[in-house]
């Protein structure tokens, strides 16, 4: 029996890049998926591969910043197959790339309302029916620009540091329930939104040089060791089953439990752990407990893992 059979999960920003990749991967471990983004062709795309593949797909059009969207979408994963036990904040943009001088204030302030705001109000419509039903899981898409701030980057940054501690403290709100709120930082990855970056100017962005290295320095074939996709990064599918492996979901985790998986854990290791809990990806961030402090309060923490060798991935 697939390890996910009989959950439905919803991934925002679905028709491309990494959330297409997390789609596909929950809907071959058994998941019913709802795929939602702006773009209904991508959308469109993504759901009629799964559905090649053997699985159940939705496409299901949404604007996670509408606040009457976001319902709509969670209505409509109810009416399809039912509530929502999984899901994932993947939805965001990177723009605007350019220094807050110089910024434009609909952009920047519209930057928050999708990469914030649409985690708040994708969280907020299936959080009720997840404590009613003492069952959920909550993964929220997160960046290492939440910790280190980059010029030209103040709406992005300041997006995904107010996800990352909304994240923690929600952890902490569900220590009681059965639902759990995890935040994942999955790195450098070969996405439009990378490329985006790397076309992005110094001038705007000065990072952008690192990013245009890291990206030759990834896609360059090393002799025995070049990859077999002839020198290109990474994909995502690649890097979600290689640092996530996202699995079973059992009823009776936590929030406050403490579970770690290493980057380089393998895949037999991984799948003995996550028979016995949902397995926290390295990079994530969740609320800890161990059983020998079962009285005190907890307090959030990060997993932490090897650093990428260049800063640039973050």
């Amino acid at each position: 029996m697939a390890e996910l059979a009989g959950h439905v999960a919803i991934v925002t920003g679905g028709g491309r890049g990494f959330g297409r990749a997390v789609a596909e991967r929950l809907a071959s471990l058994g998941a019913a998926v709802v795929i939602a983004s702006r773009n209904a062709p991508e959308l469109d795309e993504v759901a009629k591969g799964i559905k090649r593949n053997g699985g159940r797909a939705l496409a299901q059009t949404a604007d996670v910043a509408d606040e009457r969207q976001v319902q709509e979408l969670v209505l409509a994963t109810e009416r399809w197959v039912g509530p929502a036990t999984i899901l994932v904040n993947n939805a965001g943009t990177v723009d605007p790339l350019t220094p807050l001088a110089r910024s434009d204030a609909t952009l920047w302030l519209r930057s928050l309302a999708i990469n914030v705001g649409g985690t708040y109000l994708a969280t907020r419509s299936v959080l009720p029916g997840m404590l009613d039903r003492d069952y959920g899981r909550i993964v929220t898409i997160t960046s290492g620009a939440a910790t280190r701030p980059s010029a030209g980057w103040t709406a992005y940054a300041a997006g995904k540091a107010a996800v990352l501690h909304m994240t923690r403290s929600l952890a902490l709100e569900l220590q009681a329930s059965g639902v759990t709120a995890c935040a994942f930082n999955p790195g450098y990855m070969d996405t439009e939104m990378q490329e985006q970056i790397r076309r992005t100017s110094t001038e705007d962005f000065p990072r952008s040089d690192e990013y245009r290295v890291a990206h030759r320095e990834r896609c360059r074939p090393r002799g025995a060791t070049a990859r077999r996709s002839s020198g290109r990064t990474r994909s995502c599918g690649e890097r979600w089953r290689r640092r996530s492996r996202l699995s079973a979901f059992r009823s009776d985790y936590r929030s406050s439990q403490r579970s770690r998986v290493p980057i380089g854990l393998k895949a037999r290791r991984f799948s003995m752990a996550a028979r016995s809990s949902f397995a926290v990806p390295s990079g994530s961030v969740c609320a800890r407990r161990s059983s020998s402090e079962a009285g005190r309060p907890i307090s959030p923490h990060v997993a932490q893992s090897p650093r990428p060798s260049r800063r640039a991935w973050q």
